[in-house]
């Protein structure tokens, strides 16, 4: 990891799943009770490759899938990481995690 990301005490872990996906994904985030939460929102992903789409999808043009962001503290980090690779391995979800270099309520 780069000393950026080292130096972060916070992470927001983002996670795309197709919308047939969408309960698996909340029942796990739900089961792992992280301190603030997460969100979800509705999405149409664009892609000039098709391949990967259903054919119903391809007529659209667009894959519908849910995106949901969870904030988690650097020492939840690597434990929160183990249990969604676990809960939802071989399901083809995608995730990044990025360093959160600054937070509030206004």
């Amino acid at each position: 990891m780069n000393a950026q990301l080292d130096n972060a005490t916070h992470y927001l872990i983002t996670l795309e799943a197709p919308a047939a996906l969408e309960d698996l994904v909340v029942d796990c985030l739900l089961s792992l009770k992280t301190d603030r939460g997460f969100n979800s929102y509705s999405m149409s992903q664009y892609h000039h490759i098709h391949d990967m789409y259903s054919h119903k999808d391809q007529m659209l043009g667009y894959q519908h899938k849910i995106r949901f962001q969870v904030q988690i503290t650097k020492d939840t980090l690597q434990t929160f990481h183990t249990s969604i690779n676990k809960q939802l391995s071989g399901t083809g979800i995608s995730y990044w995690v990025v360093p959160v270099l600054d937070s509030g309520i206004l």
